[in-house]
């Protein structure tokens, strides 16, 4: 699982695959997931 990953399922507009990706990363810290925009966008 990656931030890419995630990035890709939402350029898909494929929502909960990205966010399913993101959320360990998000918990874990993980700065390009954890940033405003991205958050605000899921």
């Amino acid at each position: 699982m990656s931030f890419k990953e995630g990035s890709d399922a939402y350029k898909r507009k494929d929502y909960k695959t990205a966010f399913k990706l993101w959320k360990p990363l998000a918990e874990q810290g993980n700065d390009d997931v954890t940033r405003p925009r991205y958050l605000y966008q899921i």
